[in-house]
C-alpha cells in the first residue's frame, strides 16, 4: 500500500508541475483504473483522492460515502465538501486524453511544422502550446504531439486542439469558439478591420493571464504578443523607460506602482506587445 501511496504522490507532483499536461492526466487515469481493481480500503481511500484531483467529484463523493469511517473527522469533513461540490456530477472533470495508438501514429503522416501566428509569433516560448504525449485533436481527430493549453471560449468542453486547427480557423468554426477574451478597439479608419479581428479572435492562440487575455493595438493593427515581463525584464531589454512612459498614457494603474511592483507572472503581472509595423513596445498590466 505504501508503494501505491508513493506512486500517487509522484503522479500528483507530475500533474501540478506540468500544469496538467496530457501525459500526466493520462497517467492519473491509468492509475485510477489500477486502483479500481483493488479491494483494500486504503486503496479505495486513495482512489477518492485520484477522483478528486481529476475533478470527478460525484464519483469521489459516492465512493467515500460507502467507505467513510463515521469516527474519522477528516473523512467526514471531506465527505461534506464532496457532497457540496459533487451535486453537479462530474461535469467539470478533466477529460481523459485520447491517446493515439502506435498503429495510428505509424500509419498517419505527421502534420507539417507548427504554423506561424502573426499576432503570437512564439507560442511555444510563452507556453500555450505543449509538446508531450501523443493525443487526439478534438477538431481534426488526428494524432498530435503538440496541443493547446490556453483558454478556449466556447460552450463545448474542449480539452485538446492542435496548432493547425487553430491557425486554419477550423477549431473556431467547429466549436463556435474564440481564443482571445478582449482587445483594444481598432481605429474606425482601419482597413480590413473585420478580417484582422477574425484572425486575432478565431485563429490566434491566447496567453496565460490573471483575468483573461487583452490584446493591444498600434498602427491600425493588433500587436504581436511577446510574453510575460516585469520591470527587470524591461530593463534587461533596454526598453523600460519608453514602455513605462507609454503605459502612463493608458490611465490605468499608477505608473510608479507598476514600475515598483511589476513582476513576470507575479501579483502585478506585465504582458509585452510589439507593433508589427513601427516596432513600438507596449505592456498591458493585470493585478490579482
Amino acid at each position: 500500500m505504501d508503494k501505491l501511496r508513493q506512486k500517487y504522490i509522484a503522479l500528483q507532483k507530475a500533474f501540478w508541475d506540468s500544469g496538467g499536461s496530457a501525459a500526466s492526466v493520462l497517467a492519473l487515469y491509468e492509475f485510477k483504473e489500477e486502483l479500481e481493481k483493488c479491494d483494500e480500503k486504503e486503496a479505495k481511500l486513495l482512489l477518492v483522492d485520484v477522483y478528486e484531483l481529476l475533478g470527478l467529484k460525484k464519483s469521489a463523493c459516492e465512493l467515500l460515502g460507502k467507505i467513510c469511517d463515521p469516527k474519522d473527522k477528516k473523512q467526514l469533513k471531506k465527505l461534506g465538501y464532496l457532497k457540496q461540490y459533487g451535486a453537479d456530477g462530474d461535469v467539470g472533470a478533466i477529460k481523459r486524453p485520447k491517446a493515439a495508438s502506435k498503429a495510428t501514429q505509424a500509419n498517419k503522416k505527421p502534420k507539417a511544422l507548427p504554423p506561424h501566428f502573426r499576432y503570437h509569433p512564439d507560442p511555444f516560448k510563452t507556453g500555450v502550446f505543449k509538446e508531450g504525449a501523443s493525443v487526439v485533436c478534438e477538431c481534426c481527430e488526428r494524432a498530435t504531439g503538440v496541443y493547446y493549453r490556453g483558454s478556449i471560449y466556447c460552450t463545448a468542453n474542449v480539452k485538446y486542439l492542435c496548432p493547425h486547427c487553430i491557425a486554419s480557423g477550423a477549431a473556431a468554426a467547429k466549436f463556435n469558439a474564440s481564443f482571445i477574451q478582449d482587445a483594444d478597439p481598432l481605429p474606425p479608419s482601419t482597413s480590413d478591420a473585420q478580417a484582422k479581428t477574425e484572425e486575432l479572435f478565431k485563429r490566434t492562440p491566447g496567453y496565460f493571464s490573471w483575468q483573461g487575455e487583452r490584446w493591444l493595438v498600434c498602427c491600425d493593427d493588433y500587436c504581436e504578443f511577446l510574453g510575460d515581463v516585469g520591470t527587470k525584464e524591461l530593463q534587461d531589454l533596454g526598453i523600460a523607460e519608453e514602455v513605462f512612459a507609454d503605459y502612463a498614457l493608458r490611465g490605468e494603474f499608477a505608473v510608479e506602482d507598476v514600475r515598483d511592483y511589476l513582476v513576470a507572472g507575479g501579483d502585478m503581472a506585465g504582458y509585452l506587445f510589439r507593433c508589427t509595423r513601427c516596432g513600438k513596445y507596449q505592456i498591458y498590466v493585470y493585478a490579482s
